[in-house]
């Protein structure tokens, strides 16, 4: 613990955790708390995707390419993003990339490139249903120590082409096989108290995934797809835009959008004292989406 310690080279964080050594709480928790380090974020590339699961948490069965996302331009936001976080931030443990499904977006290998070129990412991670074989720099660009493609397999799907792709490649990756999945359902408003809003936000596991979309930073990836599928007004949204807020602003910013009770995109979720499993199933096309903003604005 005081060899930790005696490595830290800020003196002052230094004399701070050391005065805390004799405390229950790690001193390792203290130093990264202190240093703002960021355990894990995630960045849509693309919302297109191959499949479509019914009950898809991340309600990719709604968009239908009338939401007018400029996928080149969100790379480039995404750069920004990444290099403005990366300014107020010790360390990222944790870069995921996902989609929808991003082998379908042709710029994967710009993304990955870019954000492995930072000595303060630590991992990165492509999530994919395995079912997009990547061919060219998409492929090559995975063959990096810092990268682990993780393959959710799906009933009725077959990843084998992939993982063998994958294999040759000397690729590293891991497999999940998918039966079930958590019911977060559909885009009603649930109509729940602020009390259950904060319980619920409180006890989700998504809230972990900090996502960014569009060059802005959203509390979870449903509340991202939410706001992208106008599910509710601009006034409502909850987000951080990490592209144009002002540098000596973002880390309160950021630190207000961790620590807010709920967000807007909560009353358009199952509680989590609700959700059961669903099977994982294709094909079922939910409603039209040019009627979400209408219906849903309904208090």
């Amino acid at each position: 613990m005081f060899r930790f310690c005696r490595g830290i080279k800020n003196t002052v964080v230094r004399r701070v955790v050391t005065a805390l050594c004799g405390l229950t709480i790690s001193p390792l928790i203290l130093y990264r708390v202190i240093c703002f380090t960021i355990p894990y974020v995630e960045f849509v590339l693309t919302p297109r995707c191959n499949l479509r699961c019914e009950g898809c948490a991340n309600l990719m069965g709604y968009y239908d390419g009338s939401e007018g996302i400029d996928e080149d331009n969100n790379l480039k936001l995404a750069k920004k993003a990444l290099d403005n976080l990366l300014k107020i931030s010790r360390r990222i443990t944790t870069v995921a990339f996902t989609g929808g499904e991003p082998f379908l977006f042709d710029r994967l290998h710009e993304a990955v490139a870019y954000a492995s070129a930072s000595k303060r990412v630590s991992r990165i991670t492509i999530h994919t249903n395995g079912t997009v074989v990547p061919t060219d720099e998409n492929l090559k660009c995975l063959n990096n120590k810092k990268v682990t493609v993780e393959i959710s397999e799906f009933p009725g799907f077959d990843t084998r082409k992939a993982v063998d792709v994958l294999r040759k490649s000397g690729i590293r990756y891991k497999k999940t096989r998918q039966k079930k999945w958590i019911d977060y359902g559909g885009i009603q408003n649930r109509g729940l108290s602020k009390s259950d809003l904060r319980r619920s936000f409180a006890e989700c596991r998504s809230a972990e995934c900090k996502t960014i979309f569009m060059g802005s930073l959203f509390t979870c990836p449903r509340s991202a797809h939410s706001y992208m599928l106008r599910l509710f007004d601009e006034d409502r949204a909850v987000y951080v835009n990490l592209a144009t807020t002002p540098e000596n602003m973002l880390k309160q910013r950021i630190k207000e959008l961790f620590s807010t009770p709920y967000v807007e995109a909560c009353k358009f979720c199952n509680p989590v004292w609700t959700r059961g499993d669903i099977g994982c199933t294709q094909d079922k096309k939910p409603e039209k989406q040019t009627h979400l903003l209408k219906f849903n604005n309904k208090e």
